[in-house]
């Protein structure tokens, strides 16, 4: 599907604030995906992000740095400081016209700074280390940019103010998109962690009140949310270009040679855990003979609790590969996997949540093994939609006997492979999918 086939005449100029264009998270695949063919003179980006890419959609951008983010004493002084201002990049070759955003980095030993930086969690001074206010250049820059609507992936403290601020100056209209349930997971423990917590929910409420459009990551987020906070929130999930994935799509469920597994996507917040108990089990079925290997593409390799498994006989780390190169990448496998931690932080954190990599894994044609808790979203629409093979109890013998079953019978295999692909072409089809999403950013040009 073009998606310049798409009406683009209608379509509202549109103001991004916060995350940017990027194939390093899945906010950024997500949001990549759903403006995909926007008009680039209708969309602009104002983002913290030092590096910027995206730039097939979008060549406007406003870097907020230190006119917009006034941090705290002593942080000013043993954080990057960076310049604040436009970037425009030429629609011929996508090389920098004007750049006035040079980063200064701080000389100051990192332990230092981690020192600081635990001791401002502890306090309850974490959400003032980053104080964003609108400052005149930027103020001056929204106005000549003139948006219709403001769209922002929500996710921390300092930018729930920011758009505060900017409704207050602007009265532009104000589009949510939720990724993750950090409302109830972003507060850590310390000295003030109920005041807050109180602060938090109370800030946000009132954002929240302000906005015009709310939109949330899947179906069960919106119902969560709606319950919430009152509002009417709408599931947008990462869309899948149909045509960009069915030449490559799997066809065969055979087995050549090793049982290949592979997990691709950051290792962090609500997976580490699970991660490295999925590496244990595939290396013991390694060690008893099985002929099996489990690919890991991530770029959170230095991620200190990998250590446990980075030697682990049959357990790879790989480089990420060019997010384009997903459709041929994922087919040559024979199981895909989306492990989940079962803690409660985690639980609490992904519940509400659907990974962006689910729609890919489906469409690929690779059987998906899906382990985690029942009461996510994730296991739930695999459950319900019957695309994956889920295991939701934390259970390392149930995990293994769950891999082995998969190795051994084929027709299961083809039989999950098939029917993922088939339920993604149904519900995350971008035809469908950015059009809806279109329409709903639109509904803003009626008021």
């Amino acid at each position: 599907m073009d998606p310049n086939s798409f009406e683009n005449n209608a379509l509202p100029k549109v103001l991004i604030v916060g995350d940017t264009f990027t194939n390093a998270g899945g906010g950024g695949v997500t949001m990549t995906n759903l403006f995909k063919g926007w008009p680039k003179d209708k969309i602009a980006v104002a983002t913290t992000h030092v590096a910027l890419s995206g730039l097939e959609s979008c060549l406007v951008y406003y870097r907020l740095g230190y006119k917009e983010n006034k941090r705290l004493w002593p942080l000013n002084y043993i954080q990057p400081k960076y310049e604040s201002g436009p970037i425009t990049y030429s629609p011929d070759d996508y090389r920098p016209a004007v750049i006035t955003c040079k980063g200064r980095r701080s000389k100051y030993n990192p332990i230092v700074k981690n020192a600081v930086l635990t001791l401002f969690q502890f306090f309850g001074f974490t959400f003032l280390e980053n104080r964003f206010k609108v400052s005149e250049s930027f103020l001056q820059w929204i106005e000549e940019y003139k948006p219709d609507i403001i769209y922002t992936q929500l996710a921390t403290y300092e930018l729930i103010k920011l758009m505060q601020a900017i409704k207050q100056k602007t009265n532009i209209p104000i589009a949510i998109h939720i990724m993750d349930d950090w409302p109830k997971t972003l507060n850590k423990p310390g000295v003030f962690y109920y005041y807050w917590k109180y602060k938090l929910d109370h800030e946000l409420r009132k954002l929240f009140n302000k906005s015009d459009i709310f939109l949330s990551i899947c179906d069960a987020m919106s119902k969560e949310y709606i319950a919430r906070y009152k509002k009417p929130f709408t599931a947008f999930h990462n869309p899948i270009y149909i045509d960009r994935w069915l030449p490559s799509t799997k066809q065969s469920w055979v087995v050549n040679g090793s049982f290949r597994i592979v997990y691709t996507g950051r290792i962090g917040t609500a997976v580490t855990n699970a991660i490295i108990q999925m590496a244990t089990v595939i290396g013991s079925l390694k060690a008893e003979g099985e002929n099996i290997e489990f690919d890991i593409y991530t770029m959170d390799i230095v991620n200190p609790k990998l250590k446990a498994i980075r030697n682990i006989d049959g357990i790879n780390f790989r480089d990420p590969v060019p997010h384009e190169s997903y459709p041929a990448l994922l087919p040559n496998y024979d199981m895909a996997v989306i492990p989940l931690d079962f803690d409660k932080d985690g639980l609490r954190f992904v519940q509400f949540s659907m990974p962006t990599k689910a729609s890919e894994y489906m469409i690929s044609g690779t059987p998906v093994l899906v382990y985690a808790d029942c009461r996510t979203a994730l296991s739930q629409y695999a459950i319900q939609e019957k695309w994956g093979y889920v295991v939701s109890e934390n259970d390392s013998e149930a995990l293994k006997n769950a891999i082995r079953k998969i190795m051994k019978d084929e027709q299961l295999r083809e039989r999950l492979g098939k029917r993922a692909r088939n339920i993604s072409i149904n519900n995350e089809n971008a035809e469908t999918v950015v059009k809806n999403f279109r329409k709903v950013l639109s509904g803003c040009l009626k008021n």
